[in-house]
């Protein structure tokens, strides 16, 4: 075989290899992609937390940022935390505790407007934006979902209450008006639970 022969078969081995490499990466890829298409469930699912069927914090975070982008001229946030929910925990175990944790979340989510949407935020807080709402309309949502507890029935002996802090802000300003009723809602339940605290003016 001449040198130029040689080089000929060199040069197509090493083609076919490379074109056998971009099939091998590129299949799996184009399988995947076909899916998502055929499937847009999974995305779905890929923002909702597993234990309460709520939106998650991945959703949360696509949502304030969706907030910001439409610059609403308002946005009041709530954050809502079970009261004792790690005692709880800690007397009924984790499926007693899972099934409370559920009551609860499907409670406030009643309490809210039908455009809102219920975030679970931690362990046992969760997190409501409310695009165009003022201080008053919070407030009303918030005293809802903070009375509307003790009237849950629980799959234990005893009540359950909450405690809610309200931030109100512009829709451009909602990350830190999520720490606000952070804020607010930890102040609140240091004085004692089952109460609504608004976040102080800025």
């Amino acid at each position: 075989m001449t040198a130029l022969a040689i080089v000929v078969v060199a040069v197509a081995v090493a083609v076919a290899v490379a074109v056998v490499v971009v099939a091998a990466v590129a299949l799996p890829l184009a399988v995947v992609a076909v899916r998502r298409r055929r499937d847009p469930w999974s995305q779905e699912l890929a923002l909702i937390d597993g234990k309460t069927g709520l939106a998650n914090r991945r959703r949360l975070d696509r949502d304030m940022q969706s907030c910001i982008a439409d610059r609403h001229p308002s946005a009041a946030v709530m954050v809502i935390d079970i009261d004792n929910f790690g005692s709880m925990s800690v007397q009924h175990g984790p499926v007693l505790s899972d099934r409370i944790l559920f009551a609860i979340s499907s409670s406030v989510s009643k309490q809210v407007r039908a455009k809102d949407v219920v975030y679970r935020y931690g362990d046992d807080e969760f997190c409501v934006i409310l695009r165009g709402a003022d201080e008053k309309e919070a407030l009303r949502v918030a005293e809802r979902i903070r009375a509307s507890t003790p009237r849950l029935v629980l799959p234990v002996e005893g009540i359950a209450t909450v405690s809610v802090g309200v931030a109100v802000g512009h829709g451009v300003d909602v990350v830190q008006t999520l720490a606000l009723a952070t804020r607010a809602m930890r102040d609140g339940r240091g004085v004692g639970p089952d109460r609504v605290t608004l976040a102080e003016a800025r």
